[in-house]
């Protein structure tokens, strides 16, 4: 595309899109960048390698030296600024968007991390990012989506209370619905 690659003189990059790769210096080498203004508002320091961005401004400020990220989606990962070996995996609309260093980041939806600056974090997520089901570092994970239905006597389950805490109040169990499945958990 248009200004794709313009400014960038590394070696062995893919760029495909309106100023896709336009920002990187001679040692940004093995990219590949499909999108538009991929890298496009950065400062010109990007020197990283082996970086996949895929989406509309997807590292897009993206700067200094960034190894090893994979970017998918439109603003994914779009102000990673510095840090050697990130290996950082952003996956959604707008995933990971603030993040500005850290590595070993795993974002799969549209949310941004607990901290921008921090390393081995997890995020699952709805696609806009509205619902966070799991979160996670490397002291655990936590989720976040878990409802606690208390039941007394021989309630019947539904489907929608899959997944939850079931507290029995009563002295007898509850029923599970006709379609529960094989593995689904109450």
């Amino acid at each position: 595309g248009f200004w794709s690659g313009i400014w960038a003189e590394g070696d062995y990059n893919v760029n495909i899109g309106y100023g896709a790769g336009a920002r990187g210096t001679a040692s940004a080498d093995h990219n590949v960048f499909v999108g538009k203004f991929i890298t496009y508002g950065g400062d010109g320091t990007f020197e990283g390698d082996y970086n996949i961005g895929i989406g509309h401004e997807a590292m897009y400020s993206i700067n200094g030296n960034a190894n090893y990220n994979i970017g998918i989606g439109r603003d994914a990962l779009r102000t990673l600024d510095d840090g050697a070996d990130n290996a950082n995996i952003l996956i959604g609309y707008q995933s990971g968007k603030t993040l500005t260093s850290g590595s070993g980041n795993v974002v799969i939806g549209g949310a941004p991390t607990d901290s921008i600056t921090d390393d081995d974090q997890l995020v699952i997520a709805s696609g806009a990012g509205d619902y966070i089901w799991i979160r996670g570092d490397s002291g655990g994970v936590r989720a976040n989506k878990i409802n606690v239905v208390s039941v007394t006597g021989s309630t019947t389950l539904t489907d929608a209370q899959s997944g939850s805490y079931v507290y029995c109040t009563g002295s007898a169990a509850p029923t599970l619905p006709a379609t529960a499945e094989v593995g689904q958990q109450f």
